[in-house]
């Protein structure tokens, strides 16, 4: 296995989830509804809450206007859900790599040349990434 896929691994799943705090903003900047959205007639909208919110139900009525407003915040709420729990998951990650990297690091430490090392973490993808090239 080359090393140098913890690497990539661990920067991109740093980086994405240091963007999504910001796209979860724009979302909320924007707003977010928890609602579905219930059609009468296909033409009059009212928005449907879920059991335990404030609102039961919202009447938007048949402005074209205020619905695509209400759908795009009912849209915006969607994916602001999956942005966190995307940001669940890639913490998730990123504590299983760190505990990867610490158990190689403990490896390493006991194997290269029989010298004790002391790596931290932050240097330690760099260090192996050295030694596999050697």
């Amino acid at each position: 296995m080359d090393i140098s896929i913890l690497n990539e691994a661990y920067t991109a799943a740093q980086k994405r989830l240091s963007t999504l705090p910001g796209e979860i903003k724009k979302l909320e900047e924007d707003g977010c509804i928890n609602a579905s959205a219930h059609w009468r007639g296909g033409k009059y909208l009212t928005l449907l809450y879920p059991v335990g919110s404030d609102k039961k139900k919202e009447y938007v009525g048949a402005r074209q206007d205020l619905q695509e407003r209400a759908l795009r915040q009912i849209r915006n709420n969607i994916k602001k859900r999956g942005l966190e729990q995307a940001q669940r998951d890639i913490a998730a990650v990123i504590v299983a790599l760190e505990k990867g990297i610490t158990l190689l690091a403990g490896a390493v430490n006991h194997t290269v040349a029989g010298t004790p090392m002391s790596v931290s973490q932050a240097g330690l993808l760099k260090f192996i990434e050295g030694i596999s090239h050697e």
